[in-house]
């Protein structure tokens, strides 16, 4: 395994994908690691591999074979993000906002009374998101409409990560 100019080429998104709840499951990891491999670099051979426990022996070789003759063809135009992945910034976005609320849950805000390095005796919500903004390098006003739920495409994505988990 070589690491690359930036040291990430082979992270995968079940390393870094601490958004997503059921990435710990072994069996649904392998199902979006398999997602990943296709919308990354066309590979359907983790897809493939999935499929094989799903589908009988008998049809398998047919639907591998399926797979060799059509290619899967991604959509013309700017490509969405996928349902299992998020931006960069939308990843940055998420972990302040996440800061923001350990910070503020009570337990959290007691404890940070003690580390003196990092917060200084309690703080009200502004000092947090502002220290947070600045910590991420997010603009503050981005982050307080984030926090407060009003940050349009935030909730477009969370609706249609929603959606696909309803269906």
């Amino acid at each position: 395994m070589s690491a690359g100019p930036t040291g990430l080429e082979n992270v995968t998104i079940a390393d870094r994908a601490f958004w997503l709840d059921e990435i710990d499951d072994p069996q649904v990891r392998e199902w979006i690691v398999a997602c990943e491999a296709i919308d990354q670099r066309g590979e359907t051979a983790p897809l493939l591999m999935a499929l094989r426990q799903c589908i009988p022996a008998a049809a398998f070789r047919h639907v591998a074979d399926l797979f060799d003759r059509y290619e899967l063809k991604k959509r013309r135009g700017r490509p969405r993000c996928p349902s299992y992945d998020l931006s960069a910034q939308e990843a940055r976005l998420a972990c302040a906002i996440a800061e923001v609320e350990d910070a503020l849950a009570p337990r959290k805000r007691l404890r940070a009374q003690f580390k003196r390095d990092k917060w200084q005796v309690p703080l009200n919500k502004d000092e947090v998101i502002e220290r947070v903004a600045r910590a991420h390098a997010i603009p503050v006003e981005v982050l307080i409409s984030a926090c407060a739920g009003k940050r349009g495409a935030t909730r477009r994505m969370k609706q249609r990560r929603t959606k696909i988990e309803s269906d």
